[in-house]
């Protein structure tokens, strides 16, 4: 019997230790994304009741270094789909209830640029660097219906990735054999 990605995850989740919750956030890049000032800015979300501050990781496009506020909302990701020869592609689903997302939207249609996603994930024990990502997306093919915003979210340059994407020097990891 083969593990599936899921069946991996969950034996991973269930082994590790955890002291605190983890959070998944989202932040939204695009040009049509501006302030009062005309000047671009995220949109960013944690999947929570509560919005939560967390810190984000330095070479970020915005805030690079800070901890910044996330507000609260509702989304969900499916497992991505893998196929020979194609990058993975997955449908992502963002609550707007309040309708502000609508809102960024649709000024963002006057651009022709892609829609970035940057998923994170934080824990509440150490919210002062992401615990996992970041990992950049961009979201395609979207449509919204009177209670949120759908698209199909893919990983623009996978061909092009570096695995792994860390380099291991003896200088970061002392331990390492030479």
């Amino acid at each position: 019997m083969t593990a599936t990605y899921t069946d991996a995850w969950a034996e991973g989740e269930a082994n590790c230790v955890s002291d605190g919750d983890q959070f998944i956030t989202v932040e939204l890049q695009h040009p049509g994304f501006v302030d009062e000032a005309d000047q671009p800015i995220p949109l960013r979300y944690v999947l929570d009741v509560m919005d939560r501050s967390f810190a984000i990781e330095g070479g970020a496009a915005f805030d690079a270094g800070e901890t910044v506020l996330f507000a609260a909302a509702g989304f969900e990701c499916e497992h991505p789909t893998m196929a020979e020869g194609r990058p993975p592609v997955a449908r992502l689903r963002l609550d707007d209830v309040t309708g502000d997302l609508v809102v960024y939207l649709d000024k963002a249609k006057a651009f022709r640029a892609d829609l970035k996603v940057v998923i994170r994930g934080y824990r509440s024990d150490y919210p002062d660097a992401p615990s996992y990502g970041p990992i950049e997306l961009v979201l395609t093919d979207i449509t919204k219906d009177s209670t949120g915003v759908e698209g199909t979210a893919t990983i623009v340059d996978f061909g092009d990735r570096k695995v792994p994407s860390r380099v291991y020097t003896l200088e970061d990891y002392p331990g390492l054999v030479p």
